[in-house]
């Protein structure tokens, strides 16, 4: 076989406003410059554009054609000449938090104090006695970790593969990783095996890797590395084992390398060799032995123990001193136990050429309705754990052919780990979370979960198409099941709340995509799942199929807002019943969809927040918020958008009958009284306060609404809605106090609606353009070309958004593009006065949730792989002023003499000789002496946020340093 080389390494509205339409400069382009690094300012492009032929955003034409054309890219003369406060900060994207679980099992460490879990980029370790996150080992963010394995020689080390071809070697209990190798075929699995050098087997080995892997679409390959190290310079030896053209899902390594055990589909492969693996690699050799398996091979384990008389029945006198047992799991639900299997194997091969024959026969359990994702040995041998789709643990007891169950366990189970001393289990579930199990009780003492969105990019092997009675049941809403309905926590700094489905993979690709029904509170800075509840009824702990095998669906959540104390919850749901349901009270197709639409679905759920419980307690559901455009009384009209009101307590949502609503809280009286529950608070009661019709009619030509968008401006005394039809694409201004239309524009931009936001006095659209429109001087400020990248139009309404922070007045886009994993995304931040971007960043993964942070400045953006990030403003730490030194002074102790009073007497409205006390600007700090000598210090909260906000809460410095830095913003570095 020949080695394969490595690299190292108001009551009237107005006539609509026409814009006209102008050439706009182009952004995003692949051939525009941007910055590499995250933190790059990019009011610092002089020299990049005296660099580039490209023209870059913001560049605008001379003095005399601003005077000649008023187009999208233009500004009159001495706009934006002025920096904001933002111009002079630079921005920083945090390290990625949470992620998407691999279907890769999870390991135990030797002394079961750690469990290490494989993402997207990064080996998570986490304490199993607390459940915390104690370190990460990250890989750079364009590639994605395909397996990892410990080190068969040094239980502190480990190997992970990258689909890219790259084995790396870490110290996983200090973070460092120590070398890396490259290989020219993309690697999916590996595993490792201890090679001794010496005679004896006590000496110590080193280690041999076991990959799978493939180049481009050729055959796939199962080969062994023997890994140089970089202090001896030596070549990687590496031998092709077995080529196969088919996948080979999993493979076990026994015996140091002598045996070999594989499964690709149906089959069962057997690799033997009479001594373990010689140096070099090159004179190693197996005899490969394949049996059928009774259906598709979906899980496999291997249990070694040993044989009582060890005999030499191979030809090449091998001794078989254990007994291999393998349990295999099927694609249709049973798990068949091959027993002592290799040595039977051995005699049929060795009978077949004498007329007679072994027969390889199987114990067969099965309970299961669907395939087995995870088959595993217990640590005696007396017990087979295993778990699929019907989110139920089953323990078989082999002897006695009894069944234990743990039922409802809130997801399908993907795989199944058992500790080495055998007293837990570890179990990693479908909607990305994982958990210990003890093995006596059955009680979880180790639990996280990730984001639970779907994932849409993993590289996983999926399973045959099984054919089955599925219920496709939404006829609309197809692009909110990749748009992640999304909010921003106002009662909790850095948490998220999302809309996720009860599970976020599978392996099945008959499996129906599942609806979003409950609402997860994810901690950013913690990495971890706050809370999980239940939005729309649910088949946790009910049957969920139907009897010919149908899934039962959920209702699917579309929209999710917080209101701006914090303290409500608005969500829309829809559902419909199956097709297939109905077809038996109908007696044709058209009859069939009249029922359907009768029958359909969609609420408008409003939640108060329960301090006690700390969950969403339901107060009001408004069924039908909204009618359809065909006027029809049982025909239901979805909803298009719904929004928060920034500066109240109140809702608007849009729908496709084009009427904008809004929602506000009423006391609830019975008989002029106010009803009260339990405890004695007042009971709250939602209502609609306006409607305003946009007469759709003329704009649809009786086709409906194609999209709507809602934006509210900052002191909620304006609500723009844009919508989007067939033949025209006006926004309309709307009055929040009279509900009346004020003014309508078109024209502001070209193609598919994909966001609308009011930042300041400007409104903002993102189409095929980024147009900025003056609302106060009613003119448009300037406009943006987006590159589209020839992307479907489905994508682009998914995976485009458009975030604003009110309190800053800046806004975020994020468009996807191509990348080099495949889709990935471009943020960037713009001031709305100055066409050119603030920031610009690249993101591997695309973005399906775009969110402005909450109690701070900047942004939120999730991703595909399940991911968020924080982008932040990063400021230099200006020098702080010193205090010349009073002669007279006395030596100053205790935090009231560091900090001073000055704080107190502001809030206390000092007058007098205190009058002359001011607060300076939010990103300075003032010192001032009264008359009694004693130091006022003002530090603003972005200071402080710059000492605290370093990252997740595992990353922070220690609590000294922490205290050394924020005594220093009051006191100055002590003089020497």
């Amino acid at each position: 076989m020949s080695k394969r080389k490595r690299d190292e390494e108001s009551a009237t509205p107005e006539q609509p406003k026409k814009v006209k339409k102008q050439k706009t400069n182009k952004l995003g382009a692949p051939q525009a410059k941007a910055p590499n690094v995250a933190s790059q300012d990019w009011h610092e492009t002089g020299e990049r554009e005296k660099e580039s032929d490209q023209k870059l955003p913001g560049k605008h034409k001379s003095k005399k054609e601003k005077h000649k054309h008023r187009d999208r890219t233009s500004r009159p003369n001495g706009e934006g000449s002025k920096k904001t406060a933002g111009d002079s900060a630079t921005w920083k994207v945090s390290e990625s938090a949470g992620g998407q679980m691999l279907d890769v099992d999870p390991i135990f460490s030797p002394d079961e104090k750690f469990l290490l879990i494989a993402y997207g980029t990064s080996i998570s370790v986490y304490s199993t006695s607390t459940s915390l996150l104690v370190r990460q080992l990250r890989i750079h963010k364009d590639d994605s970790i395909s397996a990892f394995a410990f080190s068969s020689t040094a239980q502190n080390y480990l190997y992970l593969s990258t689909i890219s071809g790259t084995i790396e070697k870490w110290d996983w209990t200090e973070g460092l990783r120590l070398s890396h190798w490259r290989i020219s075929s993309s690697i999916y699995s590996l595993v490792t095996a201890e090679q001794h050098l010496g005679d004896s087997s006590s000496d110590p080995g080193s280690d041999l890797v076991y990959t799978m892997d493939r180049k481009d679409q050729g055959p796939w390959l199962l080969s062994v590395h023997r890994l140089a190290g970089s202090e001896d310079g030596a070549k990687t030896d590496v031998k092709t084992l077995l080529t196969h053209q088919q996948a080979l899902s999993s493979v076990k390594i026994l015996d140091n390398g002598r045996v070999i055990i594989a499964t690709s589909e149906s089959q069962l492969m057997f690799g033997l060799s009479d001594e373990p693996a010689p140096s070099p690699l090159r004179d190693v050799s197996y005899r490969w032995h394949i049996i059928e398996c009774p259906e598709y091979v979906v899980s496999m384990d291997v249990r070694v123990r040993p044989f009582e008389k060890v005999k030499k029945i191979s030809k090449g006198g091998m001794s078989m001193e254990h007994i291999i047992d393998i349990a295999v799991g099927g694609l249709k639900g049973p798990i068949h136990i091959y027993d002592d299997l290799l040595r039977k194997i051995i005699k049929r091969d060795r009978r077949a050429g004498k007329g007679s024959s072994v027969e390889l026969t199987s114990r067969r359990l099965h309970w299961h309705r669907n395939a087995v994702q995870a088959v595993k040995w217990s640590a005696d041998g007396n017990y087979v754990i295993s778990g699929g789709q019907e989110t139920t643990l089953v323990l078989w007891q082999l002897e006695t052919g009894q069944r234990q169950y743990l039922p409802h366990l809130g997801a399908a189970i993907e795989s199944i780990v058992v500790s080495p001393s055998g007293s837990s289990y570890a179990i990693r579930l479908a909607d990305n979370s994982a958990m210990i199990l003890s093995t006596s009780e059955l009680q979880p003492t180790f639990s996280i979960a990730g984001i639970q969105i779907p994932a849409l990019q993993q590289a996983r092997l999926p399973l045959p198409f099984v054919p089955t009675v599925t219920a496709v049941t939404q006829k609309k809403g197809a692009v909110f099941r990749s748009r992640c309905p999304a909010c921003a926590s106002f009662s909790g700094p850095g948490r998220l709340l999302l809309a996720v489905p009860p599970a976020t993979t599978s392996k099945q690709s008959s499996m129906t995509p599942l609806n979003a029904s409950y609402l997860q509170t994810f901690d950013i800075g913690a990495a971890h799942q706050f809370s999980r509840q239940a939005l729309t009824r649910t088949k946790v702990t009910t049957l969920n199929t139907g009897p010919e095998s149908n899934i039962i669906e959920e209702p699917n959540v579309t929209h999710i807002q917080t209101s701006s104390d914090g303290q409500w919850l608005a969500s829309v749901d829809e559902w419909m019943p199956p097709k297939r349901d109905l077809e038996s009270l109908a007696f044709n197709q058209e009859r069939v969809l009249e029922e359907l639409v009768f029958r359909e679905e969609v609420y408008l759920k409003i939640w108060s927040w329960n301090v006690d419980t700390k969950l969403w307690e339901l107060v009001s559901r408004i069924d039908n918020p909204h009618a359809s455009p065909s006027g029809k009384p049982y025909d239901q009209g979805g909803v298009l958008d719904l929004i928060s009101d920034p500066s109240s307590v109140a809702f608007a949502t849009v729908g496709e009958d084009g009427i904008v609503k809004t929602w506000k809280p009423a006391t609830r009286r019975r008989n002029g009284l106010e009803v009260k529950s339990k405890d004695g608070r007042g009971l709250t009661a939602w209502h609609c306060q306006h409607e305003a019709p946009l007469e759709i009619a003329e704009l649809t030509g009786g086709n409906g609404l194609l999209g709507a968008k809602l934006a509210y401006s900052q002191d909620g005394s304006i609500l723009a809605a844009g919508l989007q039809s067939s033949r025209s694409s006006p926004i309309y201004i709307i009055d929040t106090y009279s509900g009346e239309i004020k003014s309508v524009h078109t024209g502001l931009y070209a193609g598919p609606l994909l966001g609308l936001g009011i930042v300041h006095k400007y409104l903002v659209t993102l189409s095929d353009e980024l147009c900025v429109y003056d609302l106060v001087d009613d003119k448009l400020k300037y406009g943006v070309d987006l590159a589209g990248h020839g992307l479907p139009l489905e994508k682009r309404l998914a995976l485009s958004h458009l975030a604003v922070d009110t309190h800053d007045s800046i806004f975020a886009i994020a468009i996807p593009q191509i990348a080099k994993t495949g889709l990935g995304s471009q943020i960037i931040i713009f001031n709305p006065a100055d066409a050119t971007p603030q920031f610009l960043t690249r993101l591997p993964s695309a973005v399906t949730t775009l969110l402005s942070a909450s109690g701070r400045k900047g942004f939120y953006a999730i991703d595909s792989a399940a991911q968020v990030r924080t982008i932040t403003p990063s400021q230099s730490m200006p020098p702080v002023p010193k205090i010349a030194p009073e002669d007279k002074a006395a030596p100053t102790r205790g935090l009231i003499d560091l900090f001073g009073g000055g704080q107190r007497m502001l809030a206390q409205g000092g007058t007098g000789k205190d009058a002359g006390l001011t607060v300076a600007k939010s990103s300075s700090i003032t010192h001032e002496l009264s008359n009694e000598q004693d130091e006022a210090v003002v530090v603003s909260q972005d200071r402080l946020a710059e000492v605290f906000d370093v990252g997740p809460t595992y990353a922070l410095p220690p609590v000294t340093q922490l205290f050394e830095q924020v005594a220093t913003l009051y006191i100055g570095k002590v003089e020497g």
